[in-house]
């Protein structure tokens, strides 16, 4: 029997029997690599695991047995040289690279084998934890770029609230013209005129919806995504208890945002994947301010290991109507916390081998599955 990390219970309505959630190792495999390597996708056409390191530089493709399909490294020079990585994940079964200045990059086996081009210059500020391209309406969807036009005048007032009220998207089809689409709700509290900080965008496309975490709000924001157009259906919020929140500023005062970072550690929704009849989220809470001064070393920098240990990443388990049925459900000890699905339903994860207590001879990789009784 595998190893149960996490159970929840919760009656949906009081005529039900409480049903028990639990994440289970049923399996693991091990990649025969020195260093650190960390999983970031999963091809499910072809059945294989992408890893990188965490410059996505040097980066390694993985079967399910743990056998390595192709090693290999971003080209640094030549016409194909990538100046800086944003991001990486597969796309129509290839690598592509998110680079800072030439759009998605796409390889084959360490070969270039084309490019998705942004028709506009824009800033290497953009993150993307998730590539986020995806094949929709006939062309191709992802989160909207920051332009560098958008930065002409500085990081002024507008700058600022333009962050939550310009387009989340773009669509790109051809023999069209580039489109913009999807806007944060009317009634979002990220546009009540205040910086909420910078919004990374995550979403889960799946028949007519498409559903969007903005990393710094505990909720799901679910849009219709038919007829060519990405419209506001509804938010859920998860209603995570002991969820730390970041420290909202006026437009004017935005640039000091992030001093609240030197005092604790906001929480952050960052995954969700379908398994089956439901959704996982994957989060981490955040450290508030008293326990978050007792983490830092003498030089006044955080302690890795011990926020590891505070602030794990967790889950939460959701019906397609979006009702959390529950939550705080744990990953395996040393978990780097991004996951994966694979085709059989199994949730995969990789160990990061900076919080293992041993030392392991190459990565591993847990195979999860879902259990309820």
């Amino acid at each position: 029997m595998g190893a149960v990390l996490g159970i929840f219970s919760c009656s949906p309505t009081i005529d039900q029997t409480a049903v028990n959630y639990s994440l289970e190792i049923e399996d693991s495999v091990m990649i025969n690599h020195l260093g650190s390597l960390y999983l970031i996708d999963y091809d499910s056409k072809n059945d294989k695991f992408l890893l990188s390191d965490e410059s996505f530089y040097n980066y390694v493709e993985a079967n399910k047995e743990g056998e390595k399909v192709f090693e290999g490294r971003l080209p640094v020079d030549g016409p194909d040289a990538i100046d800086m990585a944003l991001g990486m994940g597969y796309f129509r079964g290839n690598i592509a690279v998110a680079t800072a200045n030439q759009g998605f990059k796409l390889f084959d086996q360490g070969v270039s084998v084309g490019a998705i081009k942004i028709p506009y210059a824009y800033n290497s500020f953009n993150f993307l934890p998730k590539i986020g391209l995806t094949e929709w309406n006939g062309g191709i969807l992802y989160p909207r770029l920051l332009a560098d036009s958008l930065m002409a005048a500085g990081f002024t007032e507008e700058f600022y609230a333009r962050g939550y009220t310009d387009p989340l998207f773009e669509f790109q089809k051809e023999g069209q013209e580039v489109k913009n689409l999807g806007f944060l709700p009317e009634t979002s509290p990220l546009r009540n005129g205040n910086f909420h900080g910078s919004l990374v965008l995550v979403y889960h496309l799946q028949g007519p919806n498409l559903y969007l975490l903005n990393w710094v709000r505990p909720e799901i924001l679910k849009y219709s995504a038919e007829i060519g157009d990405i419209t506001a259906v509804e938010t859920v919020n998860l209603g995570l208890e002991n969820w730390v929140s970041y420290d909202e500023t006026p437009l004017n005062n935005a640039q000091n945002f992030y001093e609240t970072y030197r005092k604790k550690m906001p929480g952050t929704v960052r995954n969700i994947q379908s398994v089956g009849d439901y959704f996982l989220v994957q989060y981490q809470l955040g450290i508030p301010e008293e326990v978050f001064a007792t983490i830092l070393d003498g030089e006044g920098r955080l302690k890795s290991e011990e926020v590891a240990k505070i602030n794990p990443p967790l889950i939460a388990v959701l019906d397609k109507n979006l009702k959390v049925l529950a939550k705080d459900l744990r990953l395996p000890p040393a978990s780097n916390g991004d996951f994966v699905v694979t085709k059989e339903g199994h949730i995969v994860v990789s160990k990061n081998p900076n919080l293992s207590e041993t030392e392991d001879p190459g990565t591993i990789l847990y195979k999860l599955k879902l259990k309820t009784d």
